[in-house]
């Protein structure tokens, strides 16, 4: 998934906050959609931090929803699951769009991550 508006790169080391996070599930290891360089099983309850690397418009981070309802339109569309996360270290905001015509909602791009307990 990437942003298909960004709205800011302004980085804001002291921002964090909740959202929705989309993974793979097979059996009970959780996986992200796309890694980047940050593969493997996700272990929930640790902070997850993302590697240092740029995209063409924004910096590589974990693709966070900020509502649920965003998150489960996107796993609709692509058959994975939604689990809630606490994020901290915005690295960039903006919207995520499926199939380029279909908006699915505001995402921030973090720096770390951290999966919360179902």
């Amino acid at each position: 998934m990437c942003l298909s508006t960004v709205e800011s790169t302004e980085r804001k080391k002291d921002a964090s906050g909740f959202g929705w996070k989309v993974f793979y599930q097979f059996g009970k290891p959780l996986r992200s959609e796309f890694d980047y360089g940050m593969e493997g099983e996700k272990r929930i309850g640790k902070w997850l931090v993302s590697r240092d690397s740029e995209s063409e418009n924004y910096p590589i981070g974990f693709h966070v929803f900020t509502n649920k309802k965003a998150a489960n339109r996107w796993a609709d569309e692509t058959h994975l699951v939604v689990r809630r996360v606490k994020w901290r270290d915005r690295l960039a905001i903006g919207t995520t769009v499926y199939d380029e015509n279909v908006l699915v909602g505001k995402t921030v791009v973090a720096k770390e991550m951290m999966i919360l307990k179902a």
